[in-house]
């Protein structure tokens, strides 16, 4: 299924109505409450998305969501990243509980917690906030301040502990 069919991308009001009849759907279905909270959740971002991050779009059942990033510090200041947030246990009976999702930098990018593949690692993934919204502003931050103790990408480690500057170079040509 190509990006265009998976992911719709309709007005953002158009969104929050999906999200409101998913809601009214489990009242009425006696939904487990771990889904009803997460469309909760997923509604509160859609609303209020935090700073330097856009609400692009989801999937049709809502465990996908696309946003935008735009890098607030060097060196990533002002650089535009398209970034998927993968929720896979929406349905599970513990949900917010230790339900972390997936996030995915669909552009290259150089950095300690991003692998090749532009997957993010959290920094503490035992404390990290189940909340929508404080996950991102963790990757935000994470984005400016890498750990470089969370070894994701040995090399840019390495780079960023032995030669800030040629990190910052490298962050960003990657371009």
């Amino acid at each position: 299924m190509s990006d265009d069919e998976e992911f719709k991308e309709p007005p953002v009001e158009q969104q929050l109505k999906k999200v409101e009849v998913m809601l009214n759907d489990c009242a009425t279905t006696r939904s487990p409450n771990s889904q009803r909270t997460y469309l909760l959740m997923i509604k509160d971002t859609i609303k209020d998305t935090p700073p330097c991050w856009t609400f692009v779009g989801m999937s049709d059942d809502v465990s996908e969501l696309r946003f935008t990033l735009t890098g607030a510090e060097p060196p990533y200041d002002n650089r535009v990243f398209n970034v998927t947030v993968t929720y896979s246990g929406v349905t599970r009976k513990n949900f917010p509980f230790g339900i972390l999702p997936s996030i995915h930098f669909e552009d290259q990018v150089y950095h300690c917690n991003i692998d090749e593949h532009g997957f993010m690692r959290f920094i503490d993934e035992s404390s990290a906030s189940t909340k929508l919204n404080h996950i991102l502003g963790n990757v935000l931050c994470n984005l400016s301040n890498p750990d470089p103790d969370c070894l994701t990408n040995e090399n840019a480690c390495l780079t960023f502990m032995t030669d800030r500057d040629l990190y910052d170079a490298l962050a960003v040509e990657v371009d």
